[in-house]
Parts: structure tokens; C-alpha cells; sequence
């Protein structure tokens, strides 16, 4: 039988590998750097807004960004902040592992209350700017650079393990 401790550190990899490969996939070109003048924002909203329109009668596999960038949120919401969120409260995790998934938390926590932050609540889920998608895909990379450090860290040593299995912090 296999050592509990590799076994829960390759556990740990496999899943939060997934999560960070799904943070890195690009939402759409409106997540543009910022300082963007005028006429090259109106562009790029006019390419993508026709771009979008000419997807629905195609049923397009990609779907339209705005859908796309309320998935996200959703996968953040349902998926990437729990499961992070468990390895937090219920893994042994070596302090530098435990610091780097805290940091990816609260970067996923920041993107979500991107749909919260607007005047008007049901347009700002409804509608996403490009500052939006732009803080969306840059939270999403911090994110998946911390989770990449937590993936890269030692493991914690099997002798640290709690009894309970919850988290050790050195």
C-alpha cells in the first residue's frame, strides 16, 4: 500500500491541476489590457458583439462571450472556490501550500463579486464590460499562479498529519 502522505499530495495535484487549467483558458478577446483608447474599445465591442450574433443561429460549441462570462463565474462559484476551499479546511498542508490556496481564494472571491459590483444588479449579471472581463481573466491567471505554487511546494510531512486529517500549518 501506497504511503498516505503521497497518496494525499498526488490527490491534491490531480485535482487542483484541473481547476487551474480551467482558470487559464481564455474567456474572450474583450479581456483586453487596460488603458484601452475609445475607438479601440468600440471596435472591439462592435467585432464582438457581431461575432456573437452571428454564433447564436449557429448554436456555436463556444457559445457567446457574455454566456461564457457568467460560466465562468458560476464554475468559480460552484466548483474552483469549494474545492480550493476543502483542500484548505480539510488537508494537511505544508504552511507555504496553505498560503499559496489562500491567496487563489480570495483572488476567485474577487472575480465572483465581479456580477455584484454594478448599480443596477440584474444588468451587471446580465452584461459584462470589458473592464469586467479584463479583471475576470487577470484574477483568473493570479489565481492559477498561486495554485501552481501550492502545486509546486513540498508537501507536508506524513509525520505533521493531524489525527483529525484537518490542515497543519507550520
Amino acid at each position: 500500500m501506497e504511503d498516505a502522505g503521497r497518496l494525499l499530495d498526488e490527490t491534491l495535484r490531480f485535482v487542483l491541476s484541473g481547476v487551474e487549467r480551467e482558470l487559464r483558458r481564455e474567456l474572450d478577446w474583450r479581456a483586453v489590457p487596460a488603458g484601452v483608447g475609445r475607438i479601440r474599445r468600440v471596435a472591439i465591442y462592435s467585432a464582438a458583439l457581431l461575432r456573437d450574433l452571428a454564433r447564436i443561429p449557429l448554436h456555436h460549441p463556444e457559445g457567446i462571450a457574455q454566456a461564457r462570462f457568467r460560466v465562468r463565474i458560476r464554475y468559480l462559484e460552484r466548483s474552483a472556490i469549494p474545492t480550493i476551499g476543502f483542500f484548505v479546511n480539510r488537508y494537511p498542508l505544508s504552511a507555504e501550500r496553505h498560503s499559496a490556496l489562500h491567496r487563489a481564494l480570495a483572488e476567485l472571491e474577487a472575480c465572483v463579486r465581479l456580477v455584484q459590483d454594478g448599480r443596477l444588479r440584474a444588468v451587471d449579471e446580465w452584461y459584462a464590460t470589458m473592464d469586467e472581463f479584463r479583471r475576470l481573466d487577470e484574477g483568473c491567471g493570479r489565481a492559477a499562479d498561486a495554485l501552481a505554487s501550492a502545486l509546486a511546494a513540498r508537501p507536508v510531512d506524513s509525520a505533521s498529519h493531524d489525527a483529525g486529517g484537518a490542515s497543519v500549518v507550520r
